[in-house]
């Protein structure tokens, strides 16, 4: 069965990992704070206290926008789950668990891909050219997953089969909102029932959390189909 959309969610690599990849800012050194005139050694120990806090309370909060930032990158992120949308609305969601893990599903998503190209089928999805596809093809070259030579054709990014419907709605322009959410809302498609950001760690969660996933993802591939349908793609 061909599926013609598509979209990804993304999650950081596990800690141990990003930790290897930080560039942490240098210990603390007693030696830089200044004191001024100030000679009591009570004001002195205060004025130390003061400047070491503040400065584990950024360091801590650098590395907090560090790990938040880590799904965006092919580098500190991975690929937690792909959804599927047929153009009849049948869809399925793959993602990591006990017997599938990133390189399984990326390795899905590429016989996905040569299946649509036999078939004559084009992949859809919004902000694909710009988010998914770069970030499953860097993960496929850092996981050593093969990639179909006809992703990139005569080094033109993408395949045609890939079609994005963000490209298709902006005309060529590129001013103007246009993110999912709010194209879905503004063409009376529906709109996200969740954000994106959590979808990590609800798929990581509990039963229902891990549910409550899934239902995000569904929802967001049938709207990526609706949109394609009204700007006439599919």
């Amino acid at each position: 069965m061909s599926f013609t959309t598509f979209d990804i969610e993304t999650g950081p690599r596990p800690e141990e990992e990003l930790k290897w990849l930080y560039e942490a800012p240098p210990e603390f050194d007693p030696r830089s704070v200044k004191y001024g005139n100030t000679t009591d050694p009570d004001k002195r120990a205060r004025k130390l206290q003061e400047v070491q806090e503040k400065y584990e309370s950024e360091v801590a909060a650098a590395w907090g926008t560090f790990v938040a930032e880590a799904p965006l990158s092919a580098t500190t992120g991975t690929v937690v789950a792909i959804g599927y949308a047929g153009i009849d609305g049948h869809c399925f969601v793959e993602g990591l668990d006990d017997e599938h893990d990133e390189a399984d599903l990326i390795g899905g998503f590429w016989e996905q891909f040569k299946q649509c190209r036999r078939n004559l089928t084009s992949m859809v999805g919004h902000n694909i050219h710009e988010f998914d596809l770069p970030f499953i093809l860097q993960r496929s070259w850092v996981l050593d997953v093969p990639v179909p030579t006809a992703v990139i054709e005569k080094d033109r990014f993408w395949s045609t089969v890939f079609i994005d419907t963000l490209a298709r709605w902006r005309c060529g322009a590129r001013l103007g909102r246009a993110g999912l959410d709010y194209l879905a809302k503004a063409l009376g498609l529906g709109a996200k029932n969740g954000d994106g950001a959590k979808f990590w760690r609800l798929w990581n969660g509990t039963i229902k959390e891990h549910a409550e996933a899934v239902r995000y993802l569904t929802n967001d591939v049938l709207l990526i189909l609706r949109l394609a349908k009204r700007l006439g793609i599919v």
